[in-house]
């Protein structure tokens, strides 16, 4: 849950002039990040195991669940970060320029891997 905290903490930095403390940018990137990975996980696993037997049979039950996941995970989020960016800003003012490049590299990675997982994967294996 650190790196995630971390992640809150750096995109409502980044926002801070349109959100405000609220943060819901992060909250809002947060809940894309973790919503894409498991819909990519899901999305492996199927075409991995289960594609051959059933194919696209049942893509669309899928829908109403997808969106079901997303608000949760993002009232969830919302729950945990509201109101804590000042904490957060407190635990990592103090981090040196080298330590917030990296850090900002992690952050730019986990915001694209979701997106490049799903290429790589059938890019590599297909």
């Amino acid at each position: 849950m650190k790196y995630l905290d971390y992640i809150y903490y750096r995109v409502t930095k980044t926002y801070m002039k349109w959100d405000g403390e609220t943060g819901i940018t992060g909250i809002m990137a947060e809940s894309l990040i973790v919503s894409m990975l498991l819909i990519d996980l899901y999305g492996i696993i199927h075409l991995t195991f289960f594609f051959e037997k059933y194919g696209n049979q049942y893509k669309d039950a899928g829908k109403p669940l997808v969106l079901i996941m997303i608000l949760s995970i993002t009232l969830i989020f919302y729950i945990r970060y509201r109101r804590r960016y000042k904490e957060l800003k407190k635990r990592w003012t103090n981090e040196t320029k080298n330590q917030k490049s990296i850090r900002g590299f992690y952050v730019v990675l986990a915001i694209l891997l979701p997106v490049l997982l799903p290429m790589l994967y059938l890019g590599l294996f297909r």
